[in-house]
């Protein structure tokens, strides 16, 4: 991503953390919540108070992914891992096939059997962000 033509709208701590961000997703696990989003934002003396806005900038310049609905956010460093991380749903090995009925997979699959090498805040995460953008849908009131 080249920030030549934004150079005069853009401060230099934006232009900054944007590279801070490219940064970890080389040398870091490739998902990250806001506390570290938050984190690289002081290092590069942005106030946390600018924090929605710094992170709607850097999902529409595509350097992150920033979900947020109500109090419930999730920003994804390296996106796409977590295109990866969705495709296994759709694209499942063939134990996963047998998981699916009728179309439906339910809640309790994809946190416990599709995703089992993710930490459970993660596969909550991404059950957010597909239900955010309707990649999945509830049944009942219940879920």
């Amino acid at each position: 991503l080249s920030m030549s033509g934004v150079r005069g709208y853009v401060k230099q701590s934006w232009k900054n953390l944007a590279q801070a961000v490219r940064k970890v997703k080389v040398e870091q696990p490739l998902y990250r919540t806001t506390d570290t989003f938050q984190d690289l934002m002081e290092d590069h003396g942005i106030p946390s108070e600018s924090f929605e806005w710094v992170a709607k900038t850097l999902h529409n310049w595509g350097v992150i992914l920033y979900f947020s609905v109500d109090e419930r956010v999730v920003v994804c460093f390296q996106p796409h891992w977590l295109s990866l991380a969705l495709r296994r749903v759709v694209n499942g090995r063939a134990e996963t096939a047998k998981l699916i009925v009728n179309g439906v997979v339910d809640r309790r699959v994809l946190l416990g059997e599709i995703w089992t090498d993710y930490r459970v805040t993660v596969r909550q995460d991404l059950l957010f962000v597909m239900r955010l953008n309707n990649l999945s849908l509830p049944l009942d009131k219940k879920r």
